[in-house]
């Protein structure tokens, strides 16, 4: 008798632990907030008749917001889901430093974008489940006001991102889920002409990379 009851609580936490493993569509919404890391800014004056000039700068952003909505299909035989993400995510600037002098900046980061994800999961016998993932795509992102120059500056770059989190069965259909992951761009670039008649042109480079933290919720279609 003894050996029956375990048997049928062993097939029980099972039932509960596949919840994230199961084979199939579903979709879910994220949420949550942007830790911008600090972004280097390269700048070149290009002269037509004397070697080009360049320079370096730093913007530091306030935390910012993410959101998105995805759909995925969990794999038959393996613990792996596939997965397809459209977001939003912005910030604010916060400080700026060009040629030494760092100043309050008033600008900001915005994007949208999507990423094709895969997610691996480590089922064992409870409702929690951990899970690593890292994907690719592209995002269009524009910079606003950060520099003087460059009023806004817009780019489709090519993005990624790596991370892992937890997930827990509410039900066998509906799951909650605790991320993070680390997210970046291609440095946004951008080449305008001169507007104090020193060279040419000016072109810039922004690097672009976060740590996200994401509270999603994902249910079973």
């Amino acid at each position: 008798m003894r050996k029956v009851i375990v048997c049928i609580a062993g097939v029980a936490l099972l039932t509960l632990s596949g919840t994230f493993a199961r084979a199939g569509m579903y979709a879910g919404i994220n949420g949550g907030a942007i830790n911008a890391t600090d972004t280097d800014v390269s700048y070149t004056a290009e002269f037509a008749n004397s070697p080009d000039v360049t320079g370096e700068g730093e913007v530091t952003w306030d935390v910012g917001y993410w959101f998105s909505g995805f759909v995925g299909y969990g794999l038959d035989n393996l613990p792996v889901r596939l997965e397809g993400e459209v977001f939003y995510q912005g910030h604010d600037a916060d400080t700026s430093t060009a040629y030494g002098v760092t100043g309050v900046a008033r600008g900001e980061r915005a994007s949208y974008g999507l990423l094709a994800n895969v997610y691996y999961d480590f089922i064992n016998d409870s409702r929690l489940t951990p899970f690593v993932g890292a994907g690719i795509g592209a995002s269009r992102v524009e910079v606003t006001d950060v520099t003087d120059n460059f009023k806004s500056v817009k780019d489709v770059v090519f993005a990624w991102q790596i991370g892992g989190g937890l997930a827990y069965a509410i039900t066998d259909r509906v799951s909650a889920d605790l991320k993070y992951r680390y997210y970046r761009t291609s440095d946004i670039s951008d080449r305008v002409p001169d507007s104090y008649d020193s060279g040419d042109f000016l072109s810039q480079d922004i690097e672009n990379s976060a740590h996200v933290i994401l509270f999603g919720i994902r249910v079973a279609l």
